[in-house]
């Protein structure tokens, strides 16, 4: 029983290094199918195209339905990515949440940033709101924020 486990692993080693050891003699490497960069910048990969940015879609908040939810003029409702404040007015602190985000983004002209969700369970957007160079989730951790909401 050795004998024949020790002749089929001989005969296993032989094959390997026949298959390994030979290799096809007339083997045609294909030419490239696209044309080999001639300047310093195309063989870097960079191209010299101008490059074109899409441009923020602006959007305007006519309603603000709570402290993390509003409406725009398009007829939308969007809920807030990064915020999550009380519903109703009788939870503590939903009329400062729904005032403080009216004076935020009320008539005001905002872009919206998608994230990987597109809706949530009641169909609303959710997004991240930007004003200017800000998003409106960085607004809640300022001292004076904080200080307005204490």
């Amino acid at each position: 029983m050795k004998a024949i486990f020790l002749i089929s692993l001989l005969a296993s080693f032989i094959f390997l290094s026949f298959s390994i050891g030979t290799s096809p003699t007339s083997v045609k490497i294909p030419e490239p199918a696209t044309p080999v960069p001639s300047s310093e910048s195309e063989q870097l990969g960079i191209s010299t195209e101008s490059p074109t940015v899409a441009q923020p879609q602006k959007f305007k908040i006519v309603n603000v339905v709570d402290g993390d939810t509003v409406k725009l003029e398009s007829g939308e409702t969007v809920r807030l990515i990064g915020i999550d404040a009380p519903e109703t007015k009788g939870d503590c602190y939903a009329t400062e949440a729904t005032k403080k985000l009216e004076e935020l983004t009320l008539n005001k002209e905002i872009e919206l940033e998608k994230d990987v969700s597109q809706t949530d369970r009641y169909q609303r957007l959710l997004r991240y709101i930007r004003i200017g160079d800000s998003f409106i989730t960085a607004f809640k951790n300022t001292p004076q924020f904080t200080a307005e909401m204490n």
